[in-house]
């Protein structure tokens, strides 16, 4: 049986060639990309920027070519109220918030694996 690997895709090269070579190397691999942003703040492209729906849809497409499976999975919420939100707190507060400074407080990507942890996916960790 092979062993399952989640990745994390934005639609772009890095992601798209790691898929490819996780799956030369025999994995089954299940492609992620996760929607940071409401409905409201989505556009189809942003130049230079990232989390726009031609971003999500880049990636959906790289993993059809490829044949794995894609998720998009809603971590707008999360995102808003830990990151966003305690951002906007802190910066108005007059301090830096401690995500710029330090790794000491838990990252959002921890936030959103531990999260997915209860899922029943079967992905290894």
């Amino acid at each position: 049986m092979k062993k399952k690997v989640m990745l994390g895709m934005s639609g772009g090269v890095d992601s798209s060639v790691a898929a490819l070579l996780l799956l030369q190397q025999g994995y089954d691999v299940t492609g992620v990309t996760m929607k940071l942003r409401p409905d409201q703040y989505m556009t189809e492209s942003q130049s230079g920027g990232c989390c726009s729906l031609d971003d999500i849809d880049d990636a959906r497409r790289v993993a059809y070519r490829l044949g794995i499976e894609h998720l998009v999975l809603n971590f707008t919420q999360v995102f808003s109220e830990k990151v966003i939100d305690y951002f906007a707190s802190e910066y108005l507060a007059g301090r830096t918030p401690a995500t710029l400074t330090s790794n000491s407080t838990p990252c959002f990507a921890r936030l959103c694996l531990w999260n997915m942890t209860t899922w029943p996916l079967g992905i290894m960790r």
